[in-house]
């Protein structure tokens, strides 16, 4: 970093202040080791304006070092097929990503809606709490849980809504993913949750437990507004969030490598 002829390029992918209060027991000293060494970067690179504000505000990174690109996804458009499930998550079962709190909500939502499926599809530290949980409310008939894979369309396709209520995110891919898939999206408002779902049009961005009910309830119980809801998100991500980002990425690698 200080004595070099390599251009250094930075990807930050989170909102990072709330990473250093969640990841670190050390935030401060994090905070002043960022301080110093990302200015020294040729070019930092934030999927958010969120995001690269936060670095400017927060973190004196200089605005001219920040290019802002969003994350893109190479997923062709598919077409939902026969649901199988009404919820999918898929990613870490990590304490950030809230999935005992998502369990907690299908408990809740059982007395309504009986049959209510819910798959995670991951792998993680809480995996075996998730199951101890999942026991422990008799919900075995409710939720499935499947390993990672690599085809996680042939799952999307199968759902009717993807369901996020992580606590911090950079601009998820998953959500992209998904919206390819025609599903909504129900996320928790996060700091940048706005620049990847549009509220009302491609998903909905909740602030509570009780939000979250009730935009599960909204979409399960009108089939029409859940499709048109997730056309409208196919749509964005095509038309915010394809091809173009990429080659916006690799000009800028090119522009710092030649």
């Amino acid at each position: 970093m200080f004595w070099r002829k390599t251009k250094i390029i930075l990807n930050e992918v989170a909102y990072t202040s709330k990473y250093l209060s969640i990841h670190t027991n050390y935030p401060n000293l994090e905070k002043f080791l960022i301080r110093l060494i990302y200015p020294l970067a040729d070019c930092i690179i934030c999927p958010t304006k969120i995001g690269a504000q936060d670095l400017i505000s927060n973190f004196r990174i200089p605005k001219n070092k920040i290019s802002i690109i969003r994350n893109w996804t190479l997923f062709p458009p598919h077409k939902p097929s026969m649901p199988k499930w009404d919820l999918i998550y898929t990613g870490r079962f990590a304490k950030e990503k809230n999935l005992l709190d998502l369990i907690n909500i299908i408990y809740q939502l059982k007395p309504k809606l009986p049959k209510i499926k819910l798959l995670l599809l991951g792998e993680g530290d809480l995996k075996n709490k998730i199951k101890e949980l999942i026991l422990k409310l008799s919900l075995t008939n409710n939720i499935n849980i499947l390993p990672t894979t690599t085809n996680v369309a042939k799952y999307l396709k199968k759902s009717k809504i993807f369901i996020s209520l992580s606590q911090n995110e950079g601009l998820p891919n998953v959500v992209l993913e998904a919206a390819m898939c025609q599903l909504p999206s129900i996320i928790n408002n996060f700091e940048g949750a706005d620049e990847v779902v549009i509220h009302k049009k491609t998903g909905f961005i909740t602030n509570n437990q009780s939000e979250i009910i009730n935009s599960i309830l909204k979409l399960i119980d009108n089939n029409q507004l859940r499709l048109n809801i997730g056309q409208n998100a196919q749509h964005h991500v095509i038309n915010s969030f394809g091809p173009k980002n990429q080659h916006q990425y690799i000009q800028i690698i090119r522009k710092f490598s030649s």
